[in-house]
C-alpha cells in the first residue's frame, strides 16, 4: 500500500508493517517511530540495492531515482545509495567509461555525453572521461566517428551518385542529430563517394 506523509512524500509499503507502525489515515506519526520505521527502511533499500546492482550497472542518479520509484522515503533512498558509493559498488567514474568503452563502435562522443547526462551522472564526471578518452586516442577519434557515419549512410541507402541536395541535407541532419560533427559527415560522404567511384572503375 501507499501512505502519503504530510501530503509531500509517499512510501510503500505492506499493509502489517502500517498496522505494526500505527500509520493510519489522519494519524500523527510520533518521531521516534517513523525514526524505527526510517531504519528499516534504510536496509530494506541496501537490500534492494544489491539486487538491482547483480543485474545491471547504475549511475548514483540512476540508482537513487529507482529506488524512489520502488516507495523507499528520500531519506532511506539517499542513505542507501551513499553506502554503495562507499563501498565502491556505485562509481559514477567507472559507469560512465564503461559506457563509453562500450558504446564507442555505434554512437558520437556527443551523443555518448548525452546519454550520460541524461542517465544522471555529473556534468563534470562526463566531461573528464570524455577528455581522458580524447587523450588517449587523439588520432583514432574521428577515424572512428567517420566509419560509423558511413555505416549509418548506407543503411539509409546514402547514394553518392544523387545530387539532389534535399536529400543530402536530409542525410546530413540525420548524423548530426546524432552527434555527429559536420567535419565527419561531410569526410563520411566523400570517401563513400571515393569508394563508390573506385568500385565502379575496371582496370586495364
Amino acid at each position: 500500500m501507499k501512505i502519503t506523509f504530510d501530503e509531500e512524500e509517499t512510501v510503500t509499503i505492506n499493509a502489517r508493517d502500517a498496522a505494526a507502525f500505527g500509520f493510519s489515515e489522519g494519524s500523527e506519526v510520533p518521531e521516534a517511530v517513523w525514526e524505527e520505521f526510517l531504519k528499516g527502511q534504510k536496509s530494506a533499500a541496501i537490500a534492494k540495492c544489491g539486487k538491482l546492482l547483480q543485474d545491471m550497472d547504475y549511475s548514483a542518479k540512476g540508482l537513487l531515482d529507482k529506488l524512489l520509484r520502488n516507495g523507499f522515503p528520500q531519506e532511506a533512498a539517499e542513505y542507501a545509495v551513499e553506502k554503495m558509493q562507499e563501498a565502491h559498488y556505485v562509481d559514477d567514474v567507472r559507469y560512465a567509461a564503461t559506457y563509453l568503452k562500450y558504446h564507442l563502435r555505434d554512437k558520437s562522443l556527443k551523443r555518448i555525453q548525452m546519454d550520460l547526462k541524461a542517465k544522471g551522472v555529473p556534468g563534470d564526471v562526463v566531461e573528464r572521461v570524455i577528455r581522458e578518452h580524447e587523450e588517449e586516442r587523439e588520432g583514432d577519434i574521428k577515424e572512428s566517428e567517420t566509419e560509423q557515419a558511413k555505416r549509418l549512410l548506407k543503411k539509409r541507402r546514402f547514394d553518392p551518385d544523387n545530387p539532389d541536395p534535399n536529400a543530402i541535407r536530409k542525410q546530413m541532419a540525420y548524423l548530426f542529430g546524432k552527434g555527429y560533427g559536420m567535419d565527419v559527415i561531410r569526410r563520411a560522404m566523400e570517401e563513400l563517394a571515393q569508394e563508390d567511384e573506385e568500385s565502379g572503375t575496371e582496370p586495364e
